[in-house]
């Protein structure tokens, strides 16, 4: 089992979140610039063995929030500032029949938190793993002392949900409020459906294996029989 993109639709999402969100990054032309290296790599995938990898780790590094002052570390603490880097790396090749198609083997998203007054923070990543022993197929891993586990199950693979996850935790009631809004709404154009399509299909998945046979947190642990894919019919 494996995860797909698809090419042309993540691009226009990547577009679009860049003009709805500019705002709450302090890069957010760097959405514009993994648009256009996903469709170069693409291009070039096609042209070779259709190996494709789509990283941050090519061009201005990670994507970086801009930082927020409200969230409380501590009931009744002093505001501080806190921000956020997001990471990624996907690894995988072109569809043999699809060249829109990037099927994903391995990969996932990492997510720095720090404040800003000392740096002070912590990482964590979503992990893609299907089909390995013990894993979940999506989960998240906590970077530290043992850093192995726990792999806790998530309902991401798409660095945009994780991307807009992390803008609801460090903003709060604020981007709650911008995610409503209607020039938000306006400017994000197709990405909330999207995003919808593709957590009802994963939730269909969870709720086959808790519903099988087998032990329900073993099954809990499966990769689905046909490819997960991020932008669903």
């Amino acid at each position: 089992m494996s995860v797909i993109i698809d090419v042309a639709a993540m691009g226009a999402d990547l577009e679009a979140f860049s003009r709805a969100a500019k705002k709450y990054l302090a890069n957010s032309v760097r959405l514009t610039e993994l648009k256009s290296q996903l469709s170069m790599s693409a291009a070039a995938a096609k042209r070779g063995d259709r190996s494709l990898t789509w990283t941050t780790d090519v061009g201005q590094g990670p994507i970086v929030c801009a930082s927020s002052r409200c969230y409380r570390n501590k009931e009744g603490a002093a505001l501080r500032e806190l921000a956020a880097e997001l990471s990624f790396n996907f690894v995988g090749k072109l569809d043999s029949g699809d060249d829109n198609k990037f099927i994903v083997k391995s990969g996932g998203t990492c997510i720095r938190l720090y404040w800003t007054d000392n740096q002070e923070g912590t990482t964590y990543h979503y992990d893609i793993h299907p089909n390995a022993a013990g894993h979940p197929m999506l989960h998240i891993q906590f970077d530290g002392k043992i850093k192995d586990v726990p792999r806790l199950h998530s309902f991401f693979a798409h660095p945009l949900d994780i991307l807009e996850f992390t803008l609801m935790e460090i903003f709060q009631e604020e981007w709650r409020r911008t995610r409503i809004g209607t020039i938000f709404r306006g400017q994000i154009r197709k990405y909330p459906e999207h995003q919808q399509k593709r957590l009802l299909s994963l939730l269909a998945s969870y709720r086959s294996w808790v519903t099988a046979p087998a032990p329900t947190l073993i099954s809990l642990l499966h990769s689905p029989h046909t490819p997960f894919e991020l932008y669903p019919a």
